[in-house]
C-alpha cells in the first residue's frame, strides 16, 4: 500500500470521510480500491488526532509536542520546531 504524501485528510470530515467509506463499502467496493485507502488513512488519522486531543487535555501530552506530531503525520519535516 502505497500513502499518498499530499493528501490533506482535514479537507473532510471525520463524518464526511466515514460516509463515503460507507458508500463504497455499499456499492461492493473492494478494500484494495484506492478510494477506500484513502478513507481508511483518513479516518486512522483523525482517530489518531482525537486521541492526541485527549492526551493534550489530560496534561499527559503538551500542545507543541501534539502539533508536531500532527505534522510529521502531513508530512511535513520531522524536527520543525520540537525541542527534546
Amino acid at each position: 500500500m502505497q500513502q499518498q504524501q499530499d493528501l490533506d485528510f482535514t479537507v473532510r470530515s471525520p463524518g464526511s470521510w466515514s460516509s463515503r467509506l460507507a458508500a463504497f463499502k455499499s456499492r461492493s467496493v473492494p478494500d484494495s480500491d484506492p478510494r477506500v485507502v484513502e478513507c481508511q488513512t483518513a479516518l486512522s488519522h483523525w482517530r489518531l488526532k482525537r486521541q492526541l486531543d485527549r492526551e493534550v487535555q489530560a496534561g499527559h501530552m503538551s500542545p507543541s509536542f501534539s502539533a508536531a506530531v500532527v505534522a510529521i503525520l502531513r508530512g511535513e519535516p520531522a524536527g520543525s520546531g520540537v525541542r527534546r
